[in-house]
């Protein structure tokens, strides 16, 4: 959790459990806001409740009840140890929910295991009503900016 400096932007990286393999969350500053980005976590194992997030890159990849089985009838457990589950990503978003969060993208999301609208759908119900609640899709882009006009 040390910061560095990349051109204008400042970056902490930060440790996120995903099974046997290190992988990093990332809190970016720039001019235009506070970003957190995480994927290929389990859960996120610290606070940014007071941090005054200004947007999200979260992973949302599956709901528990959506896990296919294996042929042996075993609940996939690579999803399981790996991925954010849709309850978890709940916790995680209402928790930086705040008056200066902006936006809020989801990604890294199951094409068997989730469905898109349904998690959108949740997720809005965690945070403020103006908060843009989307789903990453390839070749979708997003203006992160803390000014809508």
């Amino acid at each position: 959790m040390n910061r560095k400096k990349l051109g204008s932007f400042s970056v902490i990286p930060f440790r996120v459990p995903h099974g046997e393999t290190d992988c990093d969350g990332w809190l970016i500053d720039t001019a235009e806001g506070k970003l957190l980005f995480i994927t290929d976590a389990e859960y996120c194992p610290y606070d940014f409740s007071k941090m005054n997030i200004n947007y999200g890159l979260i992973e949302c990849n599956y709901s528990i009840d959506y896990i296919t089985l294996k042929d042996d009838g075993v609940k996939n457990r690579r999803v399981l140890e790996t991925h954010m589950e849709l309850q978890t990503c709940k916790r995680l978003i209402q928790s930086i929910n705040s008056e200066s969060l902006r936006s809020i993208g989801l990604i890294h999301l199951s094409a068997y295991n989730g469905n898109s609208q349904r998690f959108r759908d949740e997720m809005r119900s965690q945070v403020d009503a103006d908060v843009d609640i989307w789903i990453a899709e390839k070749g979708l882009e997003k203006e992160f900016r803390l000014m809508p006009f």
